[in-house]
Order: structure tokens, then C-alpha cells, then sequence
């Protein structure tokens, strides 16, 4: 029989162990799994930051689109008030010249009697 070592995957002179390899892996594998578990942390913390941001985001949005609604009624009621008072110049214009005209005519009528 030959060396059966060279055969033998559990120990080869020629090369590192078969053990040897898949201890490596294995180190690397932990290496691997603690690298995943931290990015699931920052993940899962991100996560619980996120919807709070958004969530502050939305708020402030929603106060802004308030204030924005609060400042276009305000300047609404502003304008109704200016329009009322217009109209109720105008109004009052009207009346005064209708009067006027009523005068002159009831003078032309005079004067045509005479």
C-alpha cells in the first residue's frame, strides 16, 4: 500500500487540513453573522428613526399647509370687509347723484313753467 496520508482529507501534508478550511470558514462565517447582526441593529434602529422623521416631517407639513389656510381665510375676511365698504360707498354715490339729478330735473322743470 501506498501513503494513504496524501488520500486522507482529514490531513494532507501537502496542504492545509480540510479541518483547518472549514475552521477558517467558520471564523469567517462568525465574522459574517456579527457583520449581518450589527446591520440589522443600525437597520432596525433606522427603521424606528424613519417613521419618526417622517412622522415630523408630516407634522411640520401639515402646521405649514395650517398656517398657509389660516393666512388665505384672514386675507378673505380682509377682502370681504374692503368689498362691503366699497359697495356701501358706492352705494351712498349712487343715491347722492340720483338726488342731484333729481334736483336739476325738478329745476328744468321749473324753468320750462315759467
Amino acid at each position: 500500500m501506498g501513503n494513504l496520508s496524501s488520500a486522507d482529507p482529514i490531513y494532507d501534508e501537502a496542504s492545509p487540513s480540510y479541518d483547518s478550511d472549514i475552521l477558517s470558514e467558520v471564523q469567517d462565517h462568525d465574522n459574517y453573522i456579527d457583520s449581518v447582526g450589527e446591520y440589522h441593529e443600525v437597520h432596525e434602529m433606522q427603521n424606528d428613526v424613519q417613521p419618526n422623521y417622517v412622522e415630523e416631517l408630516l407634522k411640520k407639513e401639515l402646521h405649514s399647509v395650517k398656517m398657509q389656510l389660516n393666512s388665505t381665510i384672514n386675507h378673505n375676511k380682509l377682502i370681504k370687509e374692503e368689498v362691503t365698504t366699497l359697495k356701501n360707498d358706492f352705494k351712498q354715490k349712487e343715491n347722492k347723484y340720483l338726488e342731484e339729478l333729481l334736483d336739476m330735473k325738478q329745476l328744468k322743470e321749473k324753468v320750462e313753467d315759467k
